[in-house]
């Protein structure tokens, strides 16, 4: 049912930061439902008004005027369990419980070089730390793993999630509109996008593009046309989740990634995220004489990759990479700076 994907899509947006119960029901007006849904016609607004009567899950409060039609749509406290159910996911309260579950776990353990500095660190790391922390700590997981890599990529979600892009953007609220359009990079804050009703844009397709530092800075200047939107992003972090849950889901959305495992993973999240289809751009496979041995956690993200249909598509790749033991010339960086200065920016690969 679309309505009910996209109620509890724009549910779980207002709850997704509250770790304490609701005191009021989510309350939603029913056309802008089922218009962000994507139901025009009044045969399926129909069915989607039965569907929404039968399920007897959700209050439906008619117009006070003409009570034919439907007002708003309330999700009642006690639904609250049952939509999670139906979608597999948590309230704030319960991921920030298993989250504690875990740092308790980890401070629990006693380091077998520095015990006593250890347990002061586990002591002293509550959210405002880190937040302080947040520039050391990333470049630190950047060099562990070898890729940028965002606190929330671990699990830990703060205020200062940002979205780095460049391209034509039209932000929409309540009682007003922002249109941007700046030429090379620019940011926008998590607390932006949150009040925005909507976003939409001028450009003819979005582009998701895993390093910051070097492709996506060289492709913004190469869109000489500003055809197209692009957005850095390595583990899609909670600023990219907000701009893909609001950009219109018809925009034709393609990501460019490192074709190693974890550049594949990347794509994978962003698919499981998107309510569009994601396809890959220039991610073909290279082999090269002095590629990386796969590991054994590249070799364990393959076959997870592999089993997952979503990713059907991608397993031809996947499977060559796992056959070669290899990595191969998995970088983006290696193509070198665009070799067109508009869409598609490179030759095939």
């Amino acid at each position: 049912m679309k309505w009910l994907a996209q109620l509890h899509q724009d549910w779980m947006t207002a709850r997704k930061r509250r770790v304490t119960a609701s005191a009021q029901p989510f309350r939603r007006d029913w056309e802008q439902l089922l218009e962000d849904a994507g139901i025009r016609s009044a045969e399926d607004q129909q069915t989607a008004l039965r569907e929404a009567q039968q399920l007897a899950k959700f209050q439906l409060i008619p117009r006070k005027r003409n009570p034919r039609f439907i007002d708003k749509i309330v999700v009642p406290l006690e639904s609250e369990a049952w939509l999670h159910e139906q979608f597999g996911t948590q309230s704030g309260a319960a991921s920030q419980e298993q989250a504690l579950n875990a740092v308790r776990a980890w401070s629990a353990k006693t380091h077998p070089l520095m015990p006593e500095s250890w347990s002061e660190l586990c002591q002293r790391y509550e959210s405002k730390h880190l937040e302080s922390q947040q520039s050391f700590l990333e470049r630190a997981l950047e060099t562990l793993f070898g890729r940028e890599t965002p606190l929330e990529a671990v699990g830990i979600q703060t205020s200062n999630s940002t979205l780095h892009y460049c391209g034509p953007l039209v932000l929409h609220f309540a009682d007003h509109s922002k249109p941007l359009d700046l030429r090379y990079e620019s940011t926008l804050s998590v607390a932006e996008l949150e009040q925005t009703t909507q976003i939409t844009t001028t450009a003819q397709r979005l582009l998701t593009v895993e390093n910051r530092k070097t492709t996506f800075l060289q492709l913004a200047h190469a869109d000489t046309q500003r055809s197209t939107l692009i957005v850095t992003t390595s583990f899609p972090t909670q600023a990219v989740k907000l701009l893909l849950q609001k950009l219109p889901p018809s925009l034709p959305h393609y990501h460019f990634g490192d074709t190693d495992p974890s550049g594949w993973d990347i794509m994978r999240k962003l698919r499981e995220l998107a309510p569009h289809p994601v396809l890959p751009i220039h991610m073909s496979w290279r082999p090269s004489a002095q590629a990386t041995p796969l590991t054994q956690r590249d070799l364990q993200i393959i076959a997870r990759l592999l089993a997952d249909p979503s990713m059907a598509d991608c397993h031809p790749v996947l499977q060559a990479m796992q056959n070669s033991g290899t990595k191969g010339d998995f970088e983006q960086e290696s193509l070198g700076r665009p070799s067109f200065p508009e869409w598609p920016f490179y030759e095939n690969t």
